[in-house]
C-alpha cells in the first residue's frame, strides 16, 4: 500500500559551528550510529536521503533550538536557521518551512513565505514573555496567514496559549509528553487525564514524534482513540528519529487505507492548506 507521507517534525540546519553540540546529543541519547560523517548538523541532503530510505514525499522543516536560542542567541543566529530552513524548501518540492519563533518575536519581511511556526522552549530555558507587546502582534499575523502553530511549552502555558487563540490550529509535539516536568512517559501517563483539555478541543492536534523508538505504539493508540485520526500527525522528531522508523510504527496500527492517509499527510497538508495554494510548485 503506497501512501503519501509527509514528516511533520523535522529539524534540519547546514551551520559546522554547531556540529560539536549535536554530537554530543546524538551520544547522550545512544544515537551514535545517526552522528553525521561531515562536520555540520543536518542538511537537507541527509533529509532527501532519510526520507528517500521511508518512502516518504516530503517534511516539515524547521530549525534546531540550538541555533535559535540554546547555544547562540542572537539575531543574527535566528535569522541564518530560519533562513537556511526558508532555502531549503524553495529547492524541493513539499518541503514544508516552519518558522522557529522566539521570545524577541522577530517578524521577517518575507514571513508569508513560511508555511507554519515552530514554538518551542523546555521547562529549564528562558519564558517566552507571552505578555509582551510584540508577542501578540506576530501573534496577529500568524492568525492572518492562517499559520498552524507547532507548539511546545509546559502544561500552563501551553494551556493558555490554546484558550487565548481559538482561532489557530495548534499541534501538540510528541503526543503531549514533552510539556510535563520531568519531560518523560512516565509524566504523560501521570498526567493523562489533564490533557482532556486538549482532547476536547477541535483545533489540536497531535504529532507521533519523539526520540527514536519515539512514543510507544499504545500512547498513540490511545490518543487515537479519542481524538479520531482526523487529529493525529505524523511526526517523527528526525534527526533524533528517522521518518522510516515512525512510519513503519505506525502502519502496525492497522489502519483504514483512508485514516492512514490523515495521519501520513492529509491532516498537516490541510492545515497548511493557505501557503499550498500559493506555493502550487509544492505539495500533492
Amino acid at each position: 500500500m503506497k501512501l503519501r507521507t509527509i514528516d511533520s517534525h523535522v529539524h534540519i540546519g547546514n551551520n559546522p559551528k554547531w556540529a560539536p553540540e549535536i554530537i554530543f546529543r546524538y551520544m547522550k541519547i545512544g544515537l551514535t550510529w545517526r552522528i553525521p560523517k561531515l562536520y555540520c548538523y543536518y542538511p537537507i541532503e541527509y533529509l532527501k536521503r532519510d526520507l528517500n530510505e521511508a518512502g516518504a514525499h516530503g517534511a516539515v522543516v524547521f530549525a534546531f533550538p540550538e541555533e535559535i536560542y540554546r547555544v547562540e542567541d542572537t539575531v543574527e543566529s535566528r535569522k541564518r536557521a530560519n533562513e537556511y530552513v526558508l532555502k531549503a524548501a524553495k529547492s524541493e518540492d513539499s518541503i514544508y518551512p516552519f518558522y522557529f519563533v522566539w521570545n524577541d518575536y522577530l517578524v521577517p519581511q518575507n514571513f508569508e513565505e513560511y508555511a507554519g511556526i515552530k514554538w518551542h522552549r523546555h521547562f529549564d530555558e528562558p519564558n517566552h514573555y507571552y505578555n509582551d507587546s510584540k508577542c501578540y502582534e506576530i501573534l496577529e499575523k500568524i492568525k492572518e496567514l492562517k499559520m498552524p502553530v507547532l507548539i511546545e511549552d509546559e502544561y500552563n502555558e501551553t494551556v493558555n496559549f490554546v484558550k487565548s487563540n481559538p482561532e489557530l490550529n495548534i499541534i501538540i509535539p510528541h503526543c503531549g509528553k514533552n510539556m510535563w516536568v520531568p519531560p518523560t512517559l512516565d509524566s504523560l501517563v501521570e498526567n493523562f487525564k489533564r490533557m482532556q483539555f486538549f482532547f476536547e478541543r477541535s483545533n489540536v492536534f497531535f504529532d507521533t514524534g519523539g526520540i527514536e523508538p519515539g512514543i510507544p505504539l499504545d500512547m498513540i493508540r490511545r490518543i487515537l482513540e479519542l481524538v479520531g485520526p482526523e487529529r493525529m500527525i505524523m511526526g517523527s522528531d528526525t534527526p533524533y528519529n528517522t521518518p522510516k522508523t515512525e512510519k513503519d510504527k505506525l502502519l502496525q496500527l492497522e489502519l483504514k487505507k483512508a485514516d492512514l492517509e490523515l495521519i501520513l499527510s492529509k491532516n498537516i497538508e490541510r492545515l497548511i492548506l493557505r501557503w499550498l495554494k500559493e506555493h502550487s510548485h509544492c505539495g500533492s
